[in-house]
């Protein structure tokens, strides 16, 4: 199964959290959506906005609010009524359900 991770794509944290995913879900193929940044925002979002539509699920680091980029792929894949995730202290949480509680 694909899992799209949204997050900082150029922080230390989101590598971080890439790694411990990627070693976590051995079954799953967890996408690098940071990998698309070759500087031209439009072809970037619709790069990313690919590797969402293949996804199955997306899992959103905890500080998604202060990214543009991360604000713009959560709104798709909202869009795309995708199965999503928060990651916060290490312990995933439904997209709702966190939320819900803030």
């Amino acid at each position: 199964m694909k899992i799209a991770l949204i997050g900082d794509y150029l922080s230390i944290e989101y590598k971080s959290e890439l790694g411990v995913l990627r070693s976590e879900l051995r079954d799953d193929h967890i996408e690098d959506l940071g990998r698309h940044n070759t500087g031209n925002w439009k072809k970037d979002f619709d790069r990313r906005c690919a590797d969402i539509d293949d996804s199955r699920q997306v899992i959103v680091l905890h500080d998604w609010s202060y990214y543009f980029d991360a604000k713009a792929d959560i709104t798709y894949s909202q869009k795309m009524k995708k199965e999503m995730f928060v990651l916060f202290d290490g312990k995933l949480f439904p997209w709702d359900v966190y939320y819900a509680r803030k």
